[in-house]
Order: structure tokens, then C-alpha cells, then sequence
């Protein structure tokens, strides 16, 4: 079931001292997108690693649509992919120093990455040129357990290096800092060698660091990847001071970029959802999960911390876009609604989650937002030029695997002005 909401005006406040604009959200048509040639198209997916039969639809009704996309774009198409890549666990993690160049040639790690991406999305071209997936972790990929001495974790640095390696002209993995160890980008074992002995010295959590993501032509928009995960993991374990380097770096790369016109941050936790893990589970099972609290879920204290802090990042840095997966359903909500005051946010500020892309749960429809979709597997389109951004919802049709929009709506900037 599709809710629809019409908000007629959403001011942004000004921040700092730099300029603003005025925003619009409306509901449009897809025959009212424009196909400018200088206009920017990319996808938003998450929550897709469950293997090639139930990712399979979603392929097909991106590579159909990736298809009517004229043939003059200036800039070629892209996928940005908002976490848990490989369910359920992730890539298989080999402790010991010894074990690393069988974990890099592991048939484990080469079936998983064509189960859940080689066979699947491959077949995704823009005029015969590979579409490239800029790819963040969630919880699954890191199997939740990241720096849990005692247990198990997933491989994210086997999905940055040996995914590269893979698949060098498809997939990019994000955010991981090389400038911490001797390690260049050459998505090879050295690479990877690398990676691995400055975690299992050092951890992961400052090895990932916020990063931006290689898009083309970033005068029109930007975006920096989060490995969400960790930051979650930070707020539990009180690494206040790892803590504050991450945010800090997100700000400095936010305020080296103040001036492109559409600034969009990207990771897997949802800082608002009305799905699953934002507390729509109801009954006993429902009420013991809220009450005792869960990590992955968004009532959980530390959880909190991290909403409320992205949220401020947001607001200081006029960021209009939040991109996440982690619910299994598509949602736009504004985040500057009654029900989400603990964000202290204003009207004008969007969550865009897309986690359906392998995985489908349902959303609490009691509660306010711009649109929901939970009733079938998709992702979200948008096309963006320096004024507007088109964002579409998608699904597909089960008798002929076609594309099928289920709404559209545009974020429209205003003229700009300087803060007094």
C-alpha cells in the first residue's frame, strides 16, 4: 500500500554563515522528468545480498530501466548500494596472519561475491559501458560482531580489496582510509595484507573514517559514505575519542564541498523509519524487543546518540539527503515532523530509505511520511541537476520483469541568500 503525503513548503534554516535555500517537495509525474543530457541518474539500493534467485527481479527491472535512460547523458549512470551486501554474515573472517592469502583465494569469498553480485548486476550496462556500484557496509556484512574479540566478524576489508579486484570497473567500496597504513588502493592481496594487519593491530574503527565517494561531475552533488556500524559500536563501547575523529573528518569533507548544490550523505542505519527496526513490530514479541533494547534498532540509546548527532551534522551543513537501507521497504520522511523532535530538525531535511532490494518487512503506516512501499521488492531512482532532484520509487512487474514506478516526487532549491 502507497501513502502518499503532500507537504506544499519546506523552508531550510540557515546555517552558519552560509548560504541557503528555500526547498520544495511535490508530488510529479515521470513524463514531467526532463531528459537533459547534463542531468545526473543514479539508483539507490540496499539490503540486497540474499543471493541470485531473489535478486534476481530487482536486476532485471534495473537493467530495463538503466536501458530507456536516453543515449546523450553526459555522465554515465550509477548505483550507490546502502549495506548488507552479503547476508547473512557477510565474507568469511580467517584470524591468523597464516590464513590471509587462503581467505584472499577462499572459493567461499569468490562464490559469495558472484551469488549475491557478480551473476546478478553485471548484466546492468549503459551503452555497453559497466555501471559502477559505490558500495557501503551494513550490520550483516560485518556479521554485527566487527570488535567482538570473542566472536566471529564478516570481511569488509575482503569486500573492499578483493571486490575491487573482482570487479574493478563495477564495484567500489567505501569508507576505508589508506592513509593510516602502507597500503595504496591496488585491490590486490598486498593491499589487502595491509588492511588486515593495521585492523588486527589497530582495529577497524579508525580505519574507517568517513569518506566521499568517487561520483562524476560533483559540481552538481557530492555524498559521504559512513560505515554505520561502526559508529554504532563506537557509541556502545565509549570510544569517545575515535568518535569524535569520525565526525570531525564527515564535517571537514562537508565544509570542503559547502557549495555543491546537493550534498548527500550515505550508510546503511536509517536515523528515522517507521519499519521494523524504528519499533513498527507489534505485540509481545514487539514490546519485549523495544523494551530491552536492541543495537540495530532506533530506540536503543546509543542508537539515539548516533541520530541526534548526524541529524546536528545535517542541519550545520545544509545537508538535504540522508541515504539508508537497514528497514526492508522504501520510505521518504521528513525529518522535521512533530514525531521525529528528538532530531531537533526542521522542515526541509529528508530519510530516504531503500533496503528492498533482496529483503521485504513491513512499515507502521500509522505514522506521518512522504511516501511508503513495503508490499514488494524494489530501489529508488534519482536524477538531479543544480535546482531539482527527481526521486522515484520502483518496483517491478512480476507477469514481465518490467520496471514499474510506484510515485514520484522533486526537491526544488530556491534562490540563495547569505545568512545575516
Amino acid at each position: 500500500m502507497m501513502l502518499f503525503r503532500y507537504i506544499n513548503t519546506l523552508i531550510l534554516l540557515c546555517v552558519s554563515t552560509v548560504a541557503y535555500s528555500q526547498v520544495t517537495l511535490s508530488e510529479t509525474q515521470v513524463s514531467d522528468r526532463p531528459q537533459d543530457s547534463a542531468i545526473i541518474t543514479f539508483y539507490a539500493l540496499g539490503d540486497w545480498g540474499t543471493g541470485y534467485i531473489k535478486q534476481e527481479p530487482v536486476a532485471i527491472a534495473l537493467e530495463r530501466n538503466v536501458a530507456r535512460i536516453p543515449q546523450n547523458k553526459k555522465t554515465i549512470p550509477f548505483v550507490i548500494g546502502l549495506g548488507d551486501n552479503i547476508y547473512e554474515s557477510g565474507l568469511p573472517y580467517h584470524k591468523t596472519s597464516d590464513q590471509l592469502i587462503y581467505a584472499w583465494n577462499d572459493p567461499e569469498v569468490f562464490n559469495a561475491f558472484e551469488n549475491t553480485f557478480g551473476q546478478v548486476y553485471q548484466r546492468v550496462t549503459y551503452q555497453n559501458a559497466p555501471i559502477v556500484f559505490h558500495v557501503v557496509p551494513g550490520n550483516h556484512d560485518h556479521d554485527g560482531n566487527s570488535q567482538k574479540k570473542d566472536k566471529k566478524y564478516g570481511d569488509i576489508l575482503l569486500q573492499e580489496s578483493k571486490g575491487e579486484n573482482l570487479y574493478p570497473d563495477w564495484w567500489k567500496y567505501y569508507p576505508i582510509d589508506h592513509s593510516l597504513t602502507k597500503a595504496t588502493d591496488t585491490n590486490d592481496f598486498g593491499e589487502y595484507v595491509h588492511l588486515r594487519t593495521y585492523a588486527d593491530e589497530h582495529g577497524l574503527y579508525k580505519l574507517t573514517l568517513p569518506q566521499k565517494l568517487d561520483l562524476p561531475n560533483q559540481n552538481v552533488m557530492m555524498a559521504v559514505a559512513l560505515d554505520t556500524q561502526m559508529l554504532l559500536e563506537m557509541y556502545e563501547e565509549d570510544e569517545d575519542e575515535t568518535l569524535e575523529q569520525h565526525w570531525a573528518q564527515l564535517e571537514k569533507i562537508l565544509t570542503t564541498h559547502k557549495n555543491v548544490p546537493w550534498k548527500m550523505i550515505v550508510g546503511h542505519h536509517p536515523i528515522a523509519s517507521w519499519g521494523i527496526h524504528g519499533g513498527a513490530q507489534g505485540g509481545l514479541k514487539g514490546a519485549f524487543r523495544y523494551g530491552i533494547g536492541i543495537m540495530q534498532d532506533l530506540k536503543d540509546g546509543d542508537y539515539k546518540k548516533f541520530r541526534k548527532r548526524l541529524a546536528t551534522v545535517m542541519k550545520k551543513h545544509n545537508v538535504h539527503l540522508y541515504l539508508s537501507g537497514h528497514d526492508h521497504n522504501i520510505q521518504l520522511i521528513d525529518l522535521g515532523q512533530h514525531e521525529l523532535e528528538l532530531l531537533n530538525l526542521d522542515a526541509g531535511y529528508f530519510q530516504l530509505v531503500s533496503g528492498s532490494a533482496g529483503k521485504l518487512s513491513s512499515v507502521d503506516k500509522d505514522h506521518k511520511a512522504v511516501a511508503i512501499y513495503d508490499k514488494q521488492h524494489g530501489f529508488v531512482r534519482l536524477d538531479a541537476n543544480k535546482e531539482t532532484c527527481w526521486i522515484e520509487f520502483l518496483s517491478y512487474d512480476p507477469n514481465t520483469g518490467d520496471d514499474r514506478s510506484l510515485g514520484i516526487w522533486t526537491l526544488t532549491k530556491g534562490a540563495k541568500r547569505e545568512t545575516q
